[in-house]
């Protein structure tokens, strides 16, 4: 499954997106597509969500970084 990553924006960009956060109040992230979903184990998706839990954050994980 193809997924999102994130994108990787010049100087310009990157001020354009923070000139439309001021102006909406909002945070935003560019993304852009390039990576594929791993496809876990049932044990190796216990592992993950295991550590997710104690450390109150959510994991993506991709095959490749």
């Amino acid at each position: 499954m193809a997924a999102y990553k994130i994108a990787y924006i010049s100087a310009e960009q990157a001020q354009r997106i923070q000139e439309l956060e001021r102006e909406l109040g909002v945070c935003a992230l560019a993304m852009e597509p390039g990576l594929e979903l791993a496809e876990l184990s049932e044990e190796d998706l216990a592992k993950v969500r295991k550590l997710e839990k104690e450390m109150g954050v959510n994991l993506i994980v991709y095959r490749e970084c």
